[in-house]
């Protein structure tokens, strides 16, 4: 990592990371609005699948010039600090008791009282969320389930979460940095560097969580496809990453947050990756797109769209911002595919 990193190289992408299509539509062209890392990037359009990628894209020696000391995974999390645990006091067993009927792990009975009380909030979603401290749904610990891998740990916020519901959870991160900040607030085994060289059997895991990673990926088919090979049999692959076709990007179009170059290599549709995931073998492949960061998204964007360089998503959100993500969060639930993010559940037979 460095401060004022020098500007990355670039090669040409020569076809689409997705589907390998060499035709694609010019899109746009613009500078690190997040961080300022000198140059500017552009993207295009595939032509068959509608997958968004860098062309010319940054050469894998120089990835790590895309993220200075001031990106996210370097930033511990005040929260992790003081994260309850699953089992203190009537706060603790009434999440428990939530658990068991929302995620039918096992766990320690409750009371009759905590018991009914469970049944009933654990069918009303943003009450299940917070119970699992705010992770979604497919990252419940199922019954029989014990291993879970989060690929891209960042700052160790999700394990630290998955851990507390009962996962032997493992992390790996591409930056050594981030990977020990994850390992020291999480206490799980963080391992440094790409998910090829972390040293897993096939078969290993129940669960694979990959947020926010497959639009950095340089190898992103490859990728998918070791994820496939280190699930058990019957295990999910959960994949949420930015959606090119969501709300935001029909509004502010370059200036979304969703591009974030130089680090975003490849941004495909919701069909086309889950079109990629049949092709490498996965069954029962759904998706949905949420609409939970539409405020902090679009209140960035806008500094981006005045100019202004981000240095981080901290920005005062205007009631603007609120109307636009209620808007959106309407759109999502009608069964528009808008929300800011796509998340993908896939599973290997």
């Amino acid at each position: 990592m460095h401060e004022n990193p020098s500007a990355p190289r670039v090669s040409p992408s020569g076809s689409c990371p997705v589907c390998d299509c060499t035709a694609s539509v010019p899109k746009f062209t613009v500078p690190d609005f997040l961080h300022g890392v000198p140059g500017e990037y552009s993207y295009v359009t595939c032509r068959r699948c509608k997958t968004v990628y860098q062309d010319p894209r940054v050469i894998s020696a120089d990835l790590l010039l895309c993220y200075p000391d001031a990106y996210f995974t370097h930033s511990p999390s005040p929260e992790l600090t003081s994260a309850p645990t699953p089992c203190s006091g009537w706060r603790g067993q009434l999440r428990n008791s939530i658990l068991i009927h929302a995620d039918t792990a096992e766990r320690n009975c409750t009371s009759p009282v905590m018991k009914g009380a469970g049944r009933l909030l654990a069918r009303i979603g943003p009450i299940r969320r917070r119970a699992r401290f705010g992770l979604i749904d497919p990252l419940g610990r199922r019954q029989g389930e014990s291993r879970c891998l989060d690929l891209g740990a960042g700052n160790g916020m999700t394990l630290r979460y998955l851990s507390l519901l009962g996962w032997q959870a493992t992390g790996v991160e591409i930056d050594p940095v981030a990977a020990e900040q994850a390992h020291h607030v999480s206490g799980c085994d963080v391992r440094a560097g790409s998910l090829f060289d972390a040293g897993f059997r096939s078969g290993v895991f129940n669960m694979i969580h990959v947020s926010h990673v497959i639009e950095h990926l340089p190898d992103l088919k490859q990728t998918l496809g070791l994820c496939f090979d280190l699930l058990a049999p019957g295990g999910r692959l959960v994949v949420i990453y930015p959606n090119p076709n969501s709300l935001l990007v029909k509004r502010i179009d370059r200036f979304a947050v969703t591009w974030d170059p130089p680090r975003h290599l490849v941004i495909p549709p919701a069909d086309s990756l889950r079109s990629l995931l049949g092709d490498i073998g996965f069954d029962r492949i759904l998706f949905e797109t949420s609409a939970r960061f539409a405020v902090p998204y679009r209140a960035v964007s806008r500094r981006y769209r005045r100019g202004i360089v981000a240095k981080g998503f901290e920005a005062r959100a205007q009631m603007s911002d609120h109307l636009f993500s209620l808007f959106e969060t309407l759109c999502v639930m009608a069964g528009f595919a808008v929300g800011e993010e796509v998340i993908i559940v896939a599973h290997k037979r």
